[in-house]
């Protein structure tokens, strides 16, 4: 686990890091919603999680 300060999450870095990641998974999600074979749907969820678990790293009210 990162050892992150509260600057950290006010860091311009973090803040373009926080709307790439939210715009990403917004594509990922709505790429879950088609039709995808099983494999294809498997490895989005995995990428999905991965975003989120990132994105939980912000401990800032904008990110809730």
């Amino acid at each position: 686990m990162i050892d992150w300060v509260p600057a950290d999450y006010l860091s311009p870095t973090w803040a373009k890091i926080r709307v790439h990641y939210r715009a990403r998974l917004h594509v990922l999600r709505e790429k879950n919603d088609g039709r995808l074979s099983y494999e294809e749907t498997e490895r989005l969820r995995g990428q999905i999680q991965e975003v989120k678990e990132l994105l939980a790293f912000d401990h800032t009210q904008e990110s809730r």
